[in-house]
């Protein structure tokens, strides 16, 4: 948790934003495209809001990206109860080209005041709502952010800040047979 009197706003006002060019992944249900945060309007979680927590004055999605693919993997293997494992042969792997204009580089927490721990709690997603929050105020497209996983970094995307000179490209995509029936 932070300390007292920590502002995300005020720690978001430091970082300066880059452009951001290259390729990220994402581990996805079929159902949606590669590029489709509809699944974020469900379920809060770290860098975003849904209505199943917050009024819609209070919501945003967001498109949760991997700088490796083995970060995606295992952004979606880490919430997998075992009697759920067949359903992963419904998911994608998609390989993105991204263009960004404005993103903060949120992956060094001592740089925005708090604690690498702050960053990659399981289930309190206060403060890393508030950095997504403040970012999107500050005009960020997207945020550079440590994984849970421990497995390396994520980029995660606010849609609707997206600028005119940035871009989401499907490279390619693969479906995986990761489990056998039993």
């Amino acid at each position: 948790m932070p300390g007292p009197g920590w502002n995300a706003r005020a720690a978001m006002a430091k970082i300066q934003p880059l452009s951001w060019n290259g390729k990220a992944w994402r581990f996805h249900r079929r159902t949606y495209g590669a590029t489709d945060s509809g699944g974020a309007l469900l379920v809060s979680g770290r860098y975003h809001r849904a209505p199943d927590q917050f009024s819609r004055s209070e919501v945003w999605v967001a498109l949760y990206l991997a700088l490796r693919p083995e970060v995606s993997l295992g952004e979606i293997l880490r919430h997998f109860d075992p009697q759920l494992l067949p359903q992963l042969n419904e998911y994608r792997l998609s390989e993105i080209d991204v263009e960004l204009e404005a993103v903060l580089d949120c992956r060094n927490a001592a740089a925005l005041g708090l604690s690498p721990e702050d960053l990659v709690r399981d289930y309190d997603f206060a403060t890393t709502q508030e950095i997504a929050a403040a970012a999107i105020v500050h005009g960020a497209e997207g945020i550079l952010v440590p994984s849970a996983t421990g497995l390396g970094d994520n980029l995660v995307v606010f849609p609707a800040q997206l600028r005119g000179g940035s871009r989401l490209a499907v490279a390619g995509s693969r479906d995986p047979k990761l489990h056998i029936p039993r």
